[in-house]
């Protein structure tokens, strides 16, 4: 023990903890503090002292709840903290520190807990913990005579309730669950918001059913995001032996064996050796955050769904219990797993309920007169996690101020704490809704305030902001997730629209929408100056322009720049005279001629503002069985006669390069000919100019081309958008309006590479995080830019060939390399001269935006643009396994030799091996430089 500052006040640790553990078990440790000072020494009546546990090795360590125990001038404290201590997974031994530190992080004392030793098997220790339930003592009786100011806050907030007597008004979601299963129920999912309680119900199922008829197992499946289909299986076989406190050795098998084996081993070998144990009894899983694995379609999550599909309907003594807490609607395989299964939704308690929770943990201490039950009832609706945090906070105003007897001004007055408090659990809710449910549910709460209940989306209107689907179909999808109440539509839970005033008033969630349209808005364009010189050169002309790049490269935003009068001010021309029609192909379903001509004269016929006559000539064209070439060609006449011309911007012009059941080969090369012929011979083309996005150039796409005719392209114009350079990147960060250093600008532009969507997601996240009051964490903000951009990378990875992708994997396996140094135990020689060979698809990656090159000593050295983007590379091999390698062996034996595939091989290997040992910051080296100082002020 060693003291490192001199402590006032005099104490005396009071420490349960396991001298000897068992592999795997969780232990609890309790660490309490008594005063032995006559003398209180502080101004304030309490003094809060926080513990810093060390585990090492050893343990895992998770607090319940604060991890300090807080002093009082009178004597004593108000209980200790407590922590879960899970054993290593292997045998050990070592010791725990504690250090004890005031609330400004300095260290108090530090004691060091030796000789402890993690082993198989152990004598039974009574501070073992199962997972369900904890060893606890038996509150105190009091009598309301008695000293209760040092009384521990008996309301439960930030953790699940594991214990059944502190669970109010769920007895209805039991009973369903327990006919269910009595009626040979195989799956039963349980769904609802975040935070709504259903930890506690899936942790407390054991209590509340009848153990004559069944095992119940847990399993936890949030650490399993990335897992393979082994490991998540692994998990779920490790829990039934621990929990059933069994032996075998079955268990290292399913780490390593195919789909195949995975599927035998442990339905022949392993389930049989647990029905061996449980007699009649059936197994029940409790897989708790089953959305973990169930929301994404990788070929892993899709493969364990239709595992555990495949072995639970066909075992007769096996059943599954899930939890997901996201919107069913957008996890179809989910759906699809649990087709025709008891599927029970937890939501708001019922008032009986909400008041028993209020009133019934602390009973006997303190009295809510009925004005304070009313108010609770109002702010949280019967949220169990929000009236447990508004009582939560009750309670410590009422033991600060020795005051027992609550009113309604004590709610009203512990408001902004409560609030507080609450900011973590609301902002998780927040963060997981679409920017437009983001806008709606501002506005909402903004038109409650004003008490206008007809439109809330008058609100935004009011803000100058159009009216989109999006909005529309984002005040349904919030009904439906059960935010908001319908007739009127108000928000449901008062304390969240409070909080959205406090924290996200509307004007700024519309501005926060506006950025995300950002490079869609052509207000906020950046860059691209010579692009669209260059395009606006062509309408004047009445010439052709085929646009491409990579995904997120801004091609949309581009083309409705386009479309702003502004943009052709700027360049000279009256867009008076232009008919400016804008759409996508990947809105034509399916891909037709016909639905493409119908596409065009429906939206020339709604451009066309005033001119009835010519409205009504369209209409009759769109009432014909098919329109064509010739249908435009007529109202392209119509439009000379009345000096217009018409601008067509077609976006995903590739999706009239792919065929489809109803759009042949042939069907495509007519309809190319068909453009072309009326851009090049015919009169009416001298009135029209056409402008086509692409993913690639043109001709990369498209049909095999006649070598007797001149190419269907022919007549556009390429022109390329790529990666946004320093400038535009400094340019679109300006827009911000906020303060930027030039180092958080460089690691910016090191995770997105200047790809304008990686930009715009990045900087956004970035921003929000440096304006948080909350304390940065570097890893937080790490985690959530892999979750925001995942889904964009994914497009990005589908859209390469498969030389692409090779190519792409041996650039991010060369920089793991160099990011690891010594600490990497593969060789991966000779690829110099591999890209060397291969330097047209990586001069189309680099076009794309997804590489970008330095010149030394003469030679193009690539590297990827983006970190972000190799990260991703790198986890997406993370989750391959054999069956992915030979599978790909002929691609790979096409860039590499046999001696260089051998290489890479094990270098894949190694990378599967050491997959837990690989920190993501290693790819944000810029941004944690620049944010570690902050962190640490």
């Amino acid at each position: 023990m060693s003291n490192n500052q001199q402590l006032a006040l005099s104490i005396q640790p009071i420490i349960s903890y396991p001298r000897q553990a068992q592999v795997g078990k969780t232990y609890l440790m309790t660490i309490d503090l008594q005063s032995s000072s006559d003398e209180w020494p502080y101004e304030e009546e309490e003094y809060p002292i926080y513990c810093i546990l060390d585990t090492s090795q050893l343990f895992s360590c998770q607090p319940l709840g604060e991890p300090a125990v807080v002093l009082h001038r009178f004597g004593g404290s108000y209980g200790a903290a407590e922590f879960l201590l899970t054993a290593a997974q292997e045998k050990m031994q070592g010791e725990i520190t504690v250090t004890l530190a005031n609330a400004w992080g300095m260290p108090i004392r530090v004691l060091s807990l030796g000789k402890i030793s993690v082993t198989q098997v152990v004598t039974p220790h009574p501070v073992t913990i199962g997972s369900y339930e904890r060893i606890t003592s038996e509150p105190q009786k009091l009598d309301r005579n008695s000293d209760i100011r040092f009384r521990r806050n008996p309301y439960i907030f930030g953790r699940p309730i594991i214990e059944p007597k502190m669970l109010f008004g769920r007895e209805h979601i039991f009973k369903n669950i327990q006919e269910s299963l009595q009626q040979n129920a195989k799956f039963i999912l349980l769904h609802g918001q975040r935070r709504i309680g259903k930890s506690s119900i899936l942790i407390n199922i054991p209590f509340f059913i009848t153990q004559d008829e069944f095992i119940f197992v847990a399993c936890d499946l949030q650490a399993y995001s990335n897992s393979t289909v082994n490991e998540i299986l692994y998990a779920i076989a490790h829990q039934i032996v621990e929990q059933l406190e069994l032996e075998n050795n079955i268990l290292n098998s399913l780490l390593n064996a195919d789909l195949e084996k995975i599927h035998n081993i442990f339905r022949f070998r392993f389930l049989p050796l647990i029905y061996g144990v449980l007699g009649n009894k059936k197994l029940v899983l409790l897989l708790d955050e089953f959305d973990i694995v169930a929301v994404n379609d990788t070929e892993q999550h899709v493969q364990f769904l239709n595992l555990l599909e495949n072995i639970v309907r066909q075992e007769e003594k096996l059943c599954v219990i899930a939890v997901v807490g996201r919107y069913l609607e957008t996890m179809p395989n989910l759906l699809q797993l649990f087709r025709g299964s008891p599927v029970i939704k937890v939501g708001l308690l019922d008032e009986l309920s909400t008041k028993q929770l209020i009133t019934q943990p602390a009973k006997g201490i303190l009295t809510y007169e009925p004005d304070a039950i009313q108010a609770i009832l109002e702010l949280s609706s019967g949220h169990p996690l929000f009236t447990q945090a508004i009582c939560y906070n009750l309670f410590i105003q009422a033991r600060s101020q020795d005051n027992w007897k609550l009113t309604q001004e004590n709610v009203r007055y512990v408001l902004p704490e409560i609030i507080e408090t609450l900011e973590a659990p609301l902002a998780s809710i927040y963060h997981g809704l679409s920017i437009q449910e983001k806008v709606v549910f501002s506005a909402v709460a903004e038109a409650q305030e004003q008490n206008t209940f007809e439109n809330p989306l008058n609100l935004i209107e009011d803000y100058g902001f159009v009216i989109t689907d999006a909005l529309e179909e984002a005040i349904q999808t919030l009904i439906n997730k059960d935010f908001l109440d319908i007739n009127p539509i108000k928000i449901k839970v008062e304390l969240i629209r409070l909080w959205l005033l406090e924290h996200h008033p509307l004007r700024y969630e519309i501005w926060e929408l506006e950025r995300h349209d950002s490079l869609e808005s052509p207000k906020l364009f950046v860059g691209r100056k010579s692009e669209i010189a260059a395009a606006f050169d062509q309408i004047f002309n009445r010439s052709h322009l085929a646009i491409w790049g990579g995904l997120g490269i801004g091609k949309t935003s581009f083309l409705q720049k386009l479309e702003s009068p502004q943009a052709w001010e700027e360049h000279g021309m009256d867009s008076s005279h232009a008919v400016i029609v804008r759409f996508s192909c990947k809105k034509i379903v399916p891909f037709t001629p016909s639905s493409f001509w119908k596409k065009v004269l429906s939206f020339v016929k709604y451009n066309l503002d005033g001119e009835l006559e010519l409205q009504a000539n369209i209409y009759t064209l769109l009432t014909e069985s098919r329109t064509s070439k010739d249908s435009l060609r007529q109202i392209l006449r119509e439009l000379r006669e009345k000096e217009k011309f018409l601008v067509l911007l077609v976006d995903d012009f590739d999706v009239a390069l792919v065929q489809n059941p109803e759009y042949s080969e042939y069907d495509m090369q007519r309809f190319l000919s068909e453009c072309r012929n009326l851009a090049v011979h015919s009169d009416e083309g001298q009135h029209m100019s056409m402008i086509v996005t692409s993913l690639k150039r043109l001709n990369e796409l498209g049909p095999k081309l006649n070598p007797n005719a001149s190419p269907w392209y022919n007549h556009y114009l390429f022109q390329p958008l790529r990666a946004f350079y320093n400038t535009e990147i400094d340019q679109f960060l300006q827009s911000f309006n906020k303060p930027i250093t030039p180092e958080l600008q460089e690691a910016i532009e090191e995770i997105t590479g200047g790809n304008p969507t990686l930009l715009k997601i990045v900087s956004s996240l970035i921003y929000t995080e440096l304006e948080s009051p909350n304390q940065l964490d570097t890893q937080q903000i790490v985690n959530e830019l892999e979750s925001r951009t995942r889904q964009f990378l994914r497009s990005v990875w589908d859209n390469c060939y498969e030389v692409e992708q090779t190519l792409l994997i041996l650039f991010a396996l060369s920089g793991l390399r160099e990011r690891l140094h010594l600490r990497l135990r593969f060789n991966l020689s000779g690829l110099g001269l591999m890209f060397s060979q291969r330097e047209r698809e990586l001069i189309k990656l680099e076009e794309q935006g997804i590489l970008t090159h330095t010149v030394h000593d003469e030679k193009n050295i690539y590297s990827f643009s983006s970190s972000i983007m190799e990260l991703w590379v790198i986890q997406e091999l993370q989750q391959t396994d054999e069956k992915w390698l030979q599978a790909r062996e002929k691609v790979f034996l096409n860039l590499m030799s046999r001696r260089q595939l051998d290489e890479f091989t094990t270098a894949i290997k190694w990378l599967w091996k050491n997959k837990n040992q690989i920190p993501s910051n290693l790819w944000f080296g810029k941004l944690v430089t620049t944010i570690q100082p902050r962190i640490e002020r």
